[in-house]
């Protein structure tokens, strides 16, 4: 009890912080300073190039608190952008005076915040205006992504060289590397730190609401083992590399895609932001310490297209359900929920087909409600709806399973039946029409219907089956409703 007692105590005095940490903007702000100078030195450490890392997860953290708190992030990281320049005068030794390096501090602001504040404002305006499918969506970050870190490695090279902390003659060795750095931090570890920063900001400016959803539905117990298999794996193919220096075996960084993918495919999107995250932090930190500097560049865009490819990852059950929802629009009748229109017609065509090889019968029933527009008329449309919903309800409990109940217009319903001779849809039809006259629906009015029955012949196409028990239908309509019909096969010919 005791032990119960202290735990409930703690996650109570969590909750308290966390909500405290929520209330105090103040706080926000300092806890994200920290937060970017401490991704900074990260980067600072796998440097290979002055002022040019492995992978800056900064520009990562930039990017992601621009996407979810927006402008009111801006003093926050203009204060990241000023420290950060000073511990670079110190890291580099330079002979510059704290004064002297504040105006490149606020360069480096301006040139840093200031294509990634652009960027995320398209990215946010594009995913809060019904762009919002997640393939979509992905496809945009990642555009947003490449472009808009090519942009600020530009601006703050020059804005480096403009305040004199890099030569005019490093610029094009400096570019690249400073701009695959910076993507690889935006696409490697932005995810993650969206989903952090939402922690603290519960009203994001951005819009997540299918990544919530899937959250709450890929999780697995085995996550740990799975990103155990895939660490391992990118020390090993690492080690290997050092001990066998190679492009080819550097190259086979890529198998990790294996891996990432798994783990998309079956976890939550912030179970496989953190792995991304992970990996993108072994590569950098192992390219580092087993000296693989010389293929550099394979890991920067081993980071990169992993990151996008496991990212890509988390879209697939999005599409399958968008796909599975146009389907069921195409297939299903919206008011009745029974088969529409078109799915009769090629499912007609299919049983056609197999009726000619397979040699079997395939009939068709239709029907449709005695007086229909007299209930419109009197009892109003919606009551209308209401009417043809019980009525496909009845039906379809009426019918054989292997039996297809649709919608064909207004209150005209089909019925086809694979397997199914005339003198079966016959008494298939008359189970129907019992079914329509014990509907009691309240409303002081009794239903019946009208139904008309033909057996396909093989030397004729749908159309002329479907006139055949049409006919039938109007011959029991003008025989005074209420009644079945059926068409016999001499009568295609007449």
């Amino acid at each position: 009890m005791d032990l119960y007692k202290e735990a409930e105590s703690s996650s109570s005095a969590i909750d308290k912080v966390s909500l405290w940490i929520k209330d105090s903007p103040w706080t926000q702000a300092f806890l994200f300073v920290l937060g970017w100078l401490g991704v900074w030195l990260l980067a600072y450490i796998v440097e290979y190039v002055n002022h040019a890392s492995v992978w800056f997860p900064a520009a990562g953290l930039t990017f992601a608190g621009l996407l979810v708190v927006g402008s009111r992030l801006i003093p926050a990281l203009v204060v990241c952008a000023i420290i950060s320049t000073l511990w670079t005068g110190y890291l580099y030794q330079l002979d510059m005076t704290v004064s002297e390096l504040f105006m490149p501090g606020v360069v480096f602001a301006f040139t840093h915040i200031g294509p990634y504040y652009i960027a995320t404002t398209i990215l946010k305006r594009l995913a809060n205006h019904q762009v919002n499918q997640l393939p979509t969506m992905l496809i945009t970050f990642l555009v947003v992504a490449v472009v808009s870190s090519l942009l600020t490695a530009f601006s703050v090279i020059y804005g480096l060289v403009y305040t004199g902390l890099m030569a005019p003659t490093d610029i094009a060795t400096a570019w690249f590397p400073f701009w695959v750095g910076d993507m690889a931090g935006i696409i490697a570890m932005g995810p993650l730190f969206v989903g952090i920063i939402c922690k603290f900001y519960p009203n994001p400016e951005f819009w997540i609401g299918e990544l919530r959803g899937i959250s709450a539905v890929n999780k697995s117990n085995k996550y740990s083992l799975k990103l155990l298999i895939c660490l391992l794996m990118v020390t090993a193919i690492m080690f290997l590399a050092y001990l066998y220096p190679s492009q080819e075996s550097n190259l086979s960084i890529f198998i990790l895609i294996l891996p990432l993918m798994w783990i998309a495919y079956t976890e939550s999107p912030i179970r496989t932001a953190l792995s991304i995250a992970l990996f993108s932090f072994s590569v950098a930190f192992l390219v580092n310490m087993l000296s693989l500097m010389e293929f550099v560049l394979i890991y920067q865009f081993a980071i990169c297209i992993v990151a996008a490819s496991a990212f890509f990852g988390l879209s697939v059950p999005s599409l399958l359900a968008h796909n599975q929802e146009l389907r069921n629009k195409t297939i299903t009748d919206h008011l009745t929920g029974v088969a529409s229109r078109n799915h009769l017609i090629s499912q007609a065509e299919i049983e056609i087909v197999k009726s000619k090889v397979e040699k079997k019968p395939v009939s068709m029933i239709i029907f449709d409600l005695d007086n229909f527009k007299k209930i419109n008329d009197t009892l109003g449309h919606v009551q209308g709806d209401k009417v043809l919903i019980e009525i496909s309800r009845v039906v379809s409990k009426a019918i054989d399973k292997t039996a297809l109940l649709s919608r064909f217009g207004g209150d005209e319903f089909v019925i086809l039946m694979p397997n199914t001779d005339l003198n079966r849809a016959e008494k298939i039809a008359d189970r129907v029409l019992k079914a329509v006259r014990q509907v009691d629906m309240n409303l002081e009015t009794s239903f019946t219907c009208s139904l008309g029955a033909s057996q396909f012949i093989e030397t004729e196409e749908f159309s002329q089956w479907f006139e055949r028990a049409d006919r039938a239908l109007y011959r029991a309509k003008n025989s005074g409703r209420n009644q079945v019909q059926v068409c016999q096969a001499i009568e295609s010919e007449v």
